[in-house]
């Protein structure tokens, strides 16, 4: 028989949510500091596409620093042609880096939209011109560990259609890990959801500490994680509020990461 899990993400954090930049200032800045210095960093996974009158970019920076560091990414965004579409009367945008503090080589992904009436023309693809980052302390280390996946089937109809089923969503579970001396005040989690083409279509920030993930994502305690302990954790991901790629083709592999929010 089927097992059927059923999987229902009502939480903001989780759902599919797109970011306008409303004003030639958000644009601009993004809340990055004046202090902000330029950085090496290496993009990977680097995705755009439209969808639903927004365009949406989304990849994982990989720092090449040794210090630790909050990075934002400079990005032109072109047309079909290669040329350069402003938005807002701004010729780049900056996309911060999800990670408050990135380790020394660290990576940490990144996802923003923008509606398309913002733009000078149709937008196509983006390409990422530069990074900067603030310097920050050290801090921990933290590392996914044991990362499964299982689909979640839903039977097609009865009677003999029953033996059929759809792909609703995935169930995901690992196990969060902070194997260095330092305490991990307020752990975060970034999924990133690849789809069958191996392209990057999602990635968010998981917050243990929202009320409104509770439903959606099981640890086995919550608060700060002390020195050399770990934590199981489990999450739910529905079909229903991702990208249009991922709802036809599915998704074909999962990753997190993790850092700690300040």
């Amino acid at each position: 028989m089927t097992k059927v899990l059923f999987a229902l993400l009502v939480c903001s954090a989780l759902v599919l949510t797109f970011c306008k930049q409303s004003t030639d200032r958000k644009v601009q800045s993004n809340g990055m500091p004046a202090n902000a210095a330029p950085i090496q960093v290496q993009v990977s996974h680097l995705n755009c596409w439209t969808e639903n009158g927004h365009f949406y970019v989304t990849g994982i920076c990989n720092s090449q620093s040794d210090q630790w560091q909050k990075i934002w990414l400079r990005m032109e965004v072109l047309d079909n042609s290669g040329k350069v579409v402003s938005i807002n009367g701004n010729t780049e945008v900056i996309i911060p880096v999800f990670s408050a503090a990135a380790p020394p080589r660290g990576r940490s992904a990144f996802f923003q939209g923008w509606l398309l009436g913002d733009f000078s023309d149709m937008p196509d693809t983006g390409r990422v011109t530069g990074a900067v980052a603030v310097g920050q302390q050290a801090g921990p280390v933290l590392l996914v560990e044991g990362l499964s996946g299982v689909r979640m089937l839903v039977p097609a109809g009865s009677g003999s259609a029953a033996a059929a089923s759809w792909e609703r969503g995935w169930q995901i579970s690992a196990e969060l890990s902070n194997p260095l001396e330092r305490m991990a005040e307020h752990p975060r989690l970034e999924l990133l959801l690849f789809g069958k083409d191996n392209r990057l279509w999602y990635a968010a920030v998981l917050n243990p500490e929202d009320d409104r993930l509770k439903d959606v994502l099981k640890m086995d305690t919550a608060g700060p994680l002390p020195p050399g302990s770990k934590r199981r954790f489990g999450t739910l991901v529905d079909y229903a509020n991702l990208p249009q790629t991922l709802q036809t083709q599915k998704i074909g592999r999962v990753e997190m990461l993790a850092f700690e929010d300040r």
